[in-house]
């Protein structure tokens, strides 16, 4: 199954991240816009954001 749309792309990578026991802070607010999700390990941070050019396949 394939949805060319960048929240299909959110939800798996979310659920992937949950089924090994990952927390996540999504849609995270800043001054600036908003962050697709943050990933916080003890001696890290990632900060993950989504882009998905549709039309780009082939």
């Amino acid at each position: 199954m394939h949805i060319p749309k960048e929240a299909y792309y959110h939800s798996l990578v979310y659920l992937m991240l949950r089924l090994v026991g990952m927390q996540l802070l999504l849609e995270k607010e800043t001054d600036k816009g908003r962050i697709d999700a943050v990933l916080e390990l003890p001696d890290k941070v990632y900060i993950i954001e989504f882009k998905f050019a549709a039309g780009t396949e082939k």
